[in-house]
């Protein structure tokens, strides 16, 4: 699962802080990243619903590896940081 949700990470093309940013956490979630590349941690279940939310991840590739990794056709990337810059949530 570890190594799932880290690709996604590396495939957006973004900073730990523009991630975490576009996903709607909070800003302890950019130590998380790291921790999950290092396979110390697993996502938590915040992580994959914003994961979904926004960037409309399959949570069934985080979790158990089936599926597509994305949801839509349109695979998310770095133009989408933009419009999730104003987000609060």
């Amino acid at each position: 699962m570890c190594d799932r949700f880290y690709s996604i990470f590396l495939m957006s093309g973004m900073t730990r802080r523009e991630f975490v940013q576009m996903c709607g956490l909070d800003q302890s979630s950019i130590s998380r990243i790291n921790e999950i590349k290092g396979h110390v941690t697993e996502p938590s279940k915040n992580m994959i619903i914003a994961l979904y939310e926004n960037m409309k991840v399959n949570p069934n590739f985080i979790l158990i590896g089936r599926g597509p990794k994305y949801l839509s056709k349109k695979t998310p990337g770095p133009a989408v940081v933009g419009k999730a810059r104003g987000c609060s949530e």
